[in-house]
């Protein structure tokens, strides 16, 4: 019972040491847009909603329409309607096409958490 003990403590030493944060300080929006064909494009209607995967290739897709440019490890937050759950956690460099926010994690969140979050 003692390593209980010692254990609940760590979790309530924990669980007050949690900090309220505005979503704002926790993230960038980027707004960088890019026209570069070379590099994949994303849009609406290539995101499973709710599952945050993608439903082909997109490296495979001919696009040359302006996006905003994003990076691995950046959340694609489609806005259009947000009841859809259009949102994406790339592993790679492309453009988001459509009405996309791309948030980017400060130092102070895990990019991980930020897309469970949303």
């Amino acid at each position: 019972m003692a390593e209980f003990g010692c254990l609940y403590s760590e979790v309530l030493l924990t669980r007050n040491a949690w900090e309220k944060r505005k979503f704002k300080d926790l993230v960038v929006r980027v707004n960088k847009t890019s026209d570069d064909s070379t590099i994949p494009s994303v849009e609406f209607e290539d995101i499973i909603s709710k599952q945050g995967r993608l439903n082909k290739d997109v490296r495979l897709k001919i696009n040359s329409k302006q996006g905003i440019y994003f990076e691995p490890q950046d959340v694609l937050f489609g806005k259009l309607r947000p009841y859809l759950q259009n949102w994406l956690f790339p592993s790679f460099y492309g453009r988001a096409v459509g009405d996309f926010w791309v948030l980017r994690a400060n130092s102070s969140v895990l990019s991980e958490y930020l897309f469970v979050l949303i």
